[in-house]
Formats: structure tokens, sequence, C-alpha cells
């Protein structure tokens, strides 16, 4: 879990509106800098999800890989692309 993200666990968990936003407007921040260095040979229509996750907003990049309709969502603590599963 990255401090980014435990700073998200703790400040919900205590009710720290202002903290929350300020770490989500963080985190969305690096997932566009990701976002802007992505080539698009490699990625077909990337953008920044965001979903609640047991009551907190999570944020995260999801992209097609060029050619398929597999869709990858990116892991920040691993920093690589894993396949979206969906139901």
């Amino acid at each position: 879990m990255s401090l980014l993200d435990e700073s998200l666990a703790i400040s919900s968990e205590l009710g720290m509106r202002p903290l929350m936003e300020r770490v989500l407007s963080r985190t969305k921040q690096q997932l566009q800098s990701i976002l802007n260095s992505l080539q698009p040979e490699e990625w077909e229509k990337p953008y920044i999800f965001s979903y609640d996750e047991e009551s907190r907003i999570v944020h995260t990049l999801v992209a097609a890989k060029p050619g398929t309709n597999e869709l990858y969502y990116y892991e920040p603590d691993e920093d690589k692309w894993e396949p979206l599963n969906l139901p």
C-alpha cells in the first residue's frame, strides 16, 4: 500500500474530508502524469477511472491494448498494468 493510499484510508476513517480531498487530488495528478506519458501505439483510449470502494473514492487508469478488446488497469504499487477481469 502506498503512502497516499494509507493517507486516504486514515483520513477517511477519521472523517478528515479536507485531507481526503488533498490526497485524492495528488493521486489524480500522479495518474494524469502517467496518462500523459503513455504511447498511443501501446494503449488505446486510456482514462482515469474513479469508483467507490468501501465508502472511499479510488482512482486508477484504465486502457485497452491496441487491436484487442482486452482492458487493463494500472497497479501503482507495482508500477505495472494488470488485466481487468469484469464479471
